[in-house]
């Protein structure tokens, strides 16, 4: 390593003096110790250059950024030699350019890596500027960070070089929601039913020709209205299905079943169907097309104190059963949202520190878990710090809703149980990640849609211990 180290400070001296045929014989004796040195090649190729070798700059550049995609400085170079005057070239070398930027940089911004993204989505614009689908994956990058005026303008440019580009306006629909501009938000947001949103799969939004389009004409008309999306959309949104029934229109609605003895029980007048009913309707919409329907603005959101109850009897059973006492302040835990493939991200807080945390409070406080998806590691650790888990004792949402009923505060990251919480008016706290979803808005301590709910935000991704920092003294803030 020594010797290596010792030839590349040499070469580089050489190359720094123009000793460019010195320079190159030591990169190529670098070469024989180390073969895949991207670094090396990169050199060699930028010599080559300044001798006017184009060809054979080229194929060691290419060498190059095959053995390291992120060599940006040769990346740079081989676009810098395609645009030199003297070397002949065609335009199928910058579509290898671009393909190979938009690859790389499409493979950094699922690893989240959205620094090195950026590099290459600004890499293939400095190539040509009116890739509006590169401008889009850039304005997806910055919103991830929670730049989001940054992404606006990005998602803005590429929709005046094409107006009809569906993944920029339905990104673009996620700043408006997330800056509550509901009306254009949910309008933008429709573009989900596309197939470039949805793919394949219809993934529960309804088509034409029975969609939806207005609420005017529905007195006795029959309406179908399906679950899309996660657990927590279906709770949240369906407050707003009453005011179709105040239109005198028949509801029936398909829910998955952990939703259903919930829904059923708050909401009569609807039929709940099971999967494959045989059923007929006049028309048709997704859940969260309702908003959109009734002109649904941030200022009029309906029953943000609370929309969903259970039975009385069921709640003192589980009193009884757990021994729960109003002699303490009780407080539910939730530390984990789905673990599914398709889930949110980064939402789920470290088990451990967050016990550690709500140690620190004084006896009067009792600690319960709600949480319903555990491994043998949660459980231990429940087990070690003494929470009483009430989590292996739920079965579906309503189960849920009984134990967050018995508690006096909620504290859960963005998951169902967080809105089912606000839906019953639960007081609750919620641990957001620094790139919060469009619902909780973007820098407030309280949300519209649930009155009962404090929002802790990250100052950073993945900062957990800020919110850590703050929890005790809102808990005690919210319970004194």
């Amino acid at each position: 390593m020594e010797i290596k180290h010792n030839l590349i400070t040499k070469a580089l001296e050489y190359q720094k003096n123009n000793q460019l045929i010195d320079a190159q014989k030591l990169y190529l004796e670098i070469l024989d110790i180390d073969p895949n040195n991207d670094f090396i090649y990169y050199k060699i190729g930028e010599i080559c250059v300044f001798l006017n070798a184009f060809e054979d700059a080229e194929a060691i550049l290419k060498k190059a950024i095959q053995l390291n995609p992120r060599n940006f400085n040769a990346l740079q170079a081989l676009l810098q030699l395609y645009r030199n005057d003297n070397f002949e070239v065609v335009a199928e070398k910058f579509l290898y350019l671009i393909n190979f930027a938009l690859q790389e940089g499409n493979n950094c911004f699922y690893q989240e890596d959205y620094s090195n993204a950026k590099k290459y989505y600004n890499y293939i614009l400095d190539i040509d500027s009116k890739q509006y689908e590169t401008l889009t994956n850039l304005g997806s990058c910055y919103q991830a960070e929670n730049k989001i005026t940054q992404a606006k303008q990005l998602y803005k440019k590429a929709l005046s070089i094409n107006p009809n580009y569906t993944i920029a306006l339905y990104n673009l629909s996620y700043v408006y929601l997330l800056e509550q501009d509901y009306l254009k938000g949910f309008e933008l947001y429709q573009n989900r039913y596309h197939k470039d949103i949805i793919g394949n799969k219809p993934g529960g939004v309804a088509y034409p020709p029975t969609l939806l389009q207005s609420i005017d004409n529905i007195t006795n008309k029959t309406i179908y209205i399906n679950h899309e999306q996660g657990l927590g959309d279906t709770i949240q949104f369906i407050r707003f299905l009453p005011f179709f029934l105040e239109k005198k229109a028949k509801l029936i609605s398909y829910v998955p079943p952990s939703l259903t003895k919930l829904f059923q029980f708050n909401y009569p007048d609807i039929t709940f169907v099971q999967p494959n009913s045989n059923i007929s309707f006049d028309y048709n919409f997704p859940m969260l097309e309702s908003p959109f329907l009734l002109k649904t603005t941030y200022d009029s959101i309906p029953f943000s104190k609370n929309y969903l109850d259970v039975n009385k009897e069921d709640i003192k059973t589980i009193q009884q059963k757990y021994k729960i006492s109003d002699k303490f302040i009780n407080i539910g835990i939730v530390f984990q949202g789905s673990q599914s493939k398709t889930a949110v991200k980064n939402r789920s807080i470290e088990l451990e520190p967050l016990l550690k945390e709500l140690k620190k409070l004084t006896n009067n406080y009792k600690i319960y878990s709600l949480q319903y998806e555990k491994n043998e590691s949660d459980i231990q650790l429940l087990d070690k710090y003494n929470i009483i888990d009430l989590g292996k004792d739920i079965k579906d949402f309503y189960d849920t809703a009984v134990m967050i009923k018995n508690m006096n505060l909620i504290i859960s990251v963005d998951t169902s149980t967080l809105h089912l919480s606000g839906a019953l008016g639960k007081s609750s706290i919620a641990m957001l990640k620094f790139s919060a979803d469009w619902r909780w808005g973007k820098e407030q301590t309280k949300t519209a849609w649930y009155d009962s709910i404090h929002l802790l935000r990250q100052k950073k991704d993945g900062d957990w211990n800020s919110i850590l920092q703050k929890l005790n003294q809102t808990i005690k803030q919210l319970t004194t």
